[in-house]
């Protein structure tokens, strides 16, 4: 038996983590690998908005409770199983005239869908919800039983460390928050012990670690104007001051897909860039005329350093162009295996310039990166 749940669904384990769901809508967890317990994870937090599509204006109370949820088990399978789990959360409809108070009330459905995996430590999360409110932003918050000072972003061909905290200087025309852009995946580390956790997303940038052991990932914001000049957090305007009603997303049901995943701290970044890209990258199943099976499932290439990560690889030309770059900040030498139909390498320049031409000796070429180097390949098929 792969998993074992119990209580219509409210208690589910696999060889990673015993995995629990509270009253409120949020589960605690248990991570058997590095013996860890996180007490709530997964809470819905609204708070009023009264910026504009430049800036998020925090306007107060915050609705944090979710009212009403039900959970069933869907899928119990040799593989992976599935809890859905629906509700609602209960918040204002939108903000006054003043912009200084949120007031009436509205009912926003939500429905999470939980899959657990037999061998990947990763929680895959399926939100849909209706938006019924405007001038909100609605994030999805993960408590950690642990603090931090620093994060770790994916950018682009690379990871950047952060602050967690905005500096404290009132100097800015615009106030610094914790607002932080990502690609793909966030990750935080606990400094005591050997314990981190990696959240990932598909097509969700914004996210911000606040006070030191809150991961909030933003799934919506409501706002009424593209611009704004009327409060706190940066009170010039950035842009046309124009109505943006489209921009309330009223009476749209949206899908977010979020994925968490607790490891140890020693795992290499590689880990989480890895994982992070086998859940953002979707399975794509071609249609081909051939009758001949040979040959089919053989890589382009197949990069043997974890450390270096294939950006993309495209047509171009007639030729096969690959963007490769190394995400450690050491020089790194690795050996790239090829496809036998690649007879020629060529590193080149964006432009197509040719650098360098590179050996290949047995399907094999060899290359060195240096710390956070980009390099593009151009192959050339016999």
């Amino acid at each position: 038996m792969a998993f074992h749940c119990f209580q219509a669904g409210r208690l589910i384990t696999n060889k990673f983590y015993s995995v629990t769901f509270n009253k409120d809508g949020s589960f605690s967890l248990y991570d058997k690998i590095t013996d860890t317990k996180f007490e709530k994870l997964h809470f819905f937090e609204d708070y009023g908005d009264r910026g504009d599509e430049y800036t998020f204006g925090k306007l107060n109370p915050v609705v944090l409770k979710s009212k009403k949820n039900k959970r069933k088990l869907v899928t119990k399978g040799n593989l992976f199983s599935e809890i859905k789990q629906t509700g609602y959360i209960e918040t204002f409809k939108q903000v006054n005239e003043k912009r200084d108070k949120r007031i009436g009330k509205t009912k926003i459905p939500i429905e999470s869908t939980f899959k657990f995996y037999r061998d990947i430590p990763r929680i895959d999360i399926k939100t849909k919800l209706t938006n019924t409110a405007k001038d909100h932003r609605i994030r999805v918050c993960f408590n950690l039983p642990f603090k931090s000072e620093k994060t770790l972003t994916e950018t682009h061909f690379g990871l950047i460390e952060r602050n967690a905290n905005p500096p404290e200087n009132q100097n800015f025309i615009e106030q610094p928050s914790g607002i932080q852009p990502q690609k793909s995946f966030i990750r935080i580390e606990n400094q005591s012990n050997n314990t981190a956790i990696t959240l990932m997303n598909k097509g969700l940038p914004e996210i911000e670690f606040y006070d030191n052991h809150v991961l909030a990932l933003t799934l919506l914001r409501s706002i009424g104007f593209l611009s704004r000049s009327d409060f706190p957090e940066r009170p010039i305007h950035a842009g046309p001051f124009l109505e943006t009603p489209g921009a309330q997303e009223l009476g749209k049901e949206y899908v977010f897909n979020y994925s968490i995943m607790i490891h140890e701290k020693e795992k290499p970044y590689y880990f989480s860039k890895h994982n992070a890209e086998a859940f953002t990258l979707d399975t794509t199943s071609l249609v081909t005329k051939e009758s001949k099976s040979e040959n089919k499932f053989n890589q382009i290439i197949n990069v043997e350093n974890p450390w270096i990560c294939i950006s993309s690889i495209r047509y171009k030309e007639d030729k096969i162009v690959a963007t490769l770059y190394n995400l450690n900040d050491e020089e790194i030498t690795t050996d790239i295996y090829l496809n036998p139909k690649l007879v020629q390498c060529n590193q080149i320049l964006l432009n197509q310039t040719k650098v360098k031409n590179i050996d290949i000796i047995k399907q094999k070429a060899s290359l060195i990166f240096s710390p956070y180097e980009i390099k593009m390949l151009e192959f050339i098929e016999k």
